[in-house]
């Protein structure tokens, strides 16, 4: 469902490590086949976008430090990965929307609030506390005073979990109410920045709204007619050629200022989104996902965590070694940023903190509407 799972960044990505079949107990006791939407090349693809997101902070934290300059090698590879990491994420939010949107109306607002309303407050007070204590030392002070901006306008990086929670819920409130998912595509593509003479606001999310609202849609509308299972079908020479040019096109973005047209962003986007879903299913028929799976399942304990870790890193380093080679200074803040956050999130889960996410319900099937119970389509 569209709200993150303790395992995962993603909306929709339930236990194991792809789809199948279980049964459950209804409270009337009789069994039904309940499907796992655990995804493998979803997991692949988050992985792959985890990866991007955590260089892509760690690069640009240097930068601010001063401890690297931005040479055009740099400049192109930042480019490129802003050109498309976030369109991809929003596009994978995407395609399991259909499916939460199922869900009753209380316990659909309630798995959003505890899955991205959640992580977002505890982790942006986290983010604040700790720059409020370590004051010049980080690259972007902040003081506790910054508090109340935390409910209208995100910091840092958390501004997709603000987008990401207003986006789910108005595209799952139009689901519930019957709207087709070719619509709400129609809507968001005619609120893409640079369609209608729309001008932009004051209040930075609702504008970001605009911006990813069409690649959430993408995914719906994905999700809805299950070109999920379609394209782990696709075969590797098809996938190639979808690969290779989705790699070309969207590193155009690095080239020159043409990236900075709206209609270009958009192709951009596109191409760099199917580039990676292309290449997360080869690497899944390959049997060579491992690494990017776990990556994947811990997607939101990353995202959230990771700039504070590859911060502690890089500041640690200058202070108490004489490290001076940017290479070295990149590879360990991005290599922490991944796996320090997956070592917590099992600590916190061991002792039983709910650091990321909350609990989900006990009875998750009983939150299902009455009316929808014996006749909720098959999951896309």
């Amino acid at each position: 469902c569209v709200g993150f799972c303790s395992r995962a960044f993603m909306p929709g990505c339930g236990e194991g490590s792809r789809a199948h079949m279980s049964t459950q107990d209804t409270p009337s006791g009789q069994t039904v086949k309940r499907r796992s939407t655990r995804v493998k090349w979803v997991d692949t693809a988050k992985g792959f976008g985890i990866v991007l997101v955590v260089f892509g902070h760690a690069m640009r934290g240097l930068v601010s430090a001063n401890l690297m300059t931005w040479t055009p090698a740099a400049r192109f590879v930042d480019a490129w990965i802003y050109a498309f990491h976030m369109p991809l994420f929003f596009f994978l939010s995407g395609l399991f929307l259909f499916r939460s949107a199922i869900k009753a109306w209380p316990a659909f607002v309630w798995d959003k609030l505890r899955t991205i309303a959640y992580p977002y407050f505890v982790w942006s007070l986290i983010a604040l506390a700790i720059k409020a204590r370590l004051g010049q030392t980080v690259n972007y002070p902040r003081d506790l005073s910054d508090i109340p901006l935390i409910l209208y306008q995100p910091i840092e990086q958390f501004w997709f979990l603000y987008v990401l929670l207003l986006l789910a819920i108005v595209t799952g409130s139009l689901l519930k109410f019957g709207v087709n998912a070719w619509l709400i595509l129609l809507l968001a593509a005619l609120l893409y920045p640079g369609i209608l003479p729309i001008p932009f606001l004051k209040w930075v999310p609702l504008d970001q709204v605009r911006l990813y609202a069409i690649f959430l849609a993408l995914g719906t509308v994905a999700g809805r007619y299950r070109v999920v299972e379609t394209v782990a079908e696709i075969r590797g020479g098809w996938l190639v050629v979808v690969v290779a040019p989705g790699l070309v096109v969207s590193s155009l973005a690095g080239w020159s200022d043409i990236a900075h047209h709206y209609p270009l962003q958009f192709i951009f986007a596109v191409s760099g989104t199917a580039a990676v879903v292309g290449l997360a299913v080869l690497i899944d028929k390959a049997k060579w996902d491992a690494a990017m799976q776990l990556l994947g399942r811990y997607t939101l304990e990353i995202f959230v965590a990771h700039t504070i870790i590859s911060a502690a890193v890089r500041i640690t380093l200058q202070e108490l070694t004489d490290v001076t080679s940017p290479a070295l200074y990149l590879l360990l803040c991005t290599v922490a940023g991944l796996v320090v956050p997956i070592l917590l999130a099992v600590g916190f889960q061991r002792i039983g903190l709910p650091m990321f996410t909350l609990p989900k319900p006990a009875t998750p099937y009983s939150a299902t509407a009455p009316e929808q119970r014996a006749s909720r389509p098959a999951p896309p």
